[in-house]
């Protein structure tokens, strides 16, 4: 299992969701937040595994490791 797992909160998931949907914003920082909604293992959350990830997004899994670690470090402080 995942040592660094996301569970977002709603007002996490509402500025991430703003933040992937209106593609104005760096494509890095879009792909963050779409990593990070599909990671989300919250009650709600689709808690995606990274290899699912990975296929949808075109992103490698140590990178969405990377991604997962930081937010688990920083929330959305870091992003």
């Amino acid at each position: 299992m995942d040592q660094y797992v996301v569970e977002l909160t709603r007002q996490e998931w509402k500025e991430l969701s703003e933040l992937a949907s209106k593609g104005k914003a760096a494509t890095g920082k879009i792909t963050h937040a779409q990593v990070l909604l599909r990671s989300d293992s919250s009650a709600d959350g689709p808690s995606w595994t990274d290899k699912q990830i990975s296929e949808a997004l075109g992103v490698h899994t140590n990178t969405i490791h990377g991604i997962r670690r930081h937010f688990v470090e920083h929330r959305l402080g870091g992003l």
